[in-house]
């Protein structure tokens, strides 16, 4: 099974733009769609619930690692698309790429899809991997092409397999980079993938500009 896992904590203008792009432009089969409502408001909850899909509340904002944590306590599927709130999907994407990605190179712990430059680094840059070209490996099967690292593990659009969610997520400050740090010591050979060619463009828009929450 497949689910895609919406994570938003209140921002409408943001959900509306991101579920939009998802419903015109994100293809394939998918199970599940689980929405994980960690705004702690109500009004929030049921208008959300408008959108005709499953939603979970935390009833309390618990912030971004205990979000992360409370959501992939709902989950057992075999693969997740995570995807944050303030995401546009560009372009139309098909979930059985993201899948067959996985599928045939197992030392890969998550396929994401490159956002555009959002730092200072990255922006003077020209790109995410503009700012540390060598740090990323380009690869392609003939039918495939994406490009590895071990710089990150990342809560952008991307997918995983159960078995990453099961090794639960750090509950504490700087919480993405120590889960990355977990997944890459774990297994020495473990990489993480960008879909796409080295400097291909982007293919999701990030249109959060302040993070909501804490424990990042």
């Amino acid at each position: 099974m497949t689910t895609l896992l919406i994570m938003t904590d209140g921002r409408k203008d943001c959900f509306t733009q991101t579920w939009n792009s998802l419903r015109d432009n994100l293809k394939g089969s998918i199970d599940r769609v689980l929405i994980h409502d960690d705004s702690g408001e109500p009004a929030y909850r049921q208008w959300l619930l408008t959108h005709d899909v499953e939603v979970y509340s935390t009833g309390q904002r618990s912030g971004f690692s205990g979000a992360i944590q409370s959501a992939w306590n709902q989950l057992d599927d075999d693969y997740i698309i995570h995807w944050e709130d303030d995401f546009i999907l560009n372009d139309k994407f098909n979930v059985i790429d993201f899948r067959n990605v996985l599928d045939r190179n197992h030392y890969l712990v998550q396929v994401a899809l490159k956002r555009q430059p959002w730092n200072d680094t990255e922006i003077a840059a020209g790109g995410i991997i503009e700012a540390a070209p060598y740090d990323y490996i380009e690869k392609t099967d003939r039918e495939y092409t994406w490009t590895e690292h071990r710089k990150f593990f990342t809560t952008n659009p991307s997918m995983y397999k159960r078995e990453i969610v099961e090794l639960g997520w750090p509950q504490e400050d700087y919480s993405e980079g120590k889960f990355g740090f977990k997944v890459f010591s774990t297994n020495p050979l473990s990489r993480s993938a960008i879909f796409g060619a080295k400097f291909d463009r982007p293919r999701v828009t990030h249109i959060g500009h302040e993070r909501a929450g804490h424990g990042y």
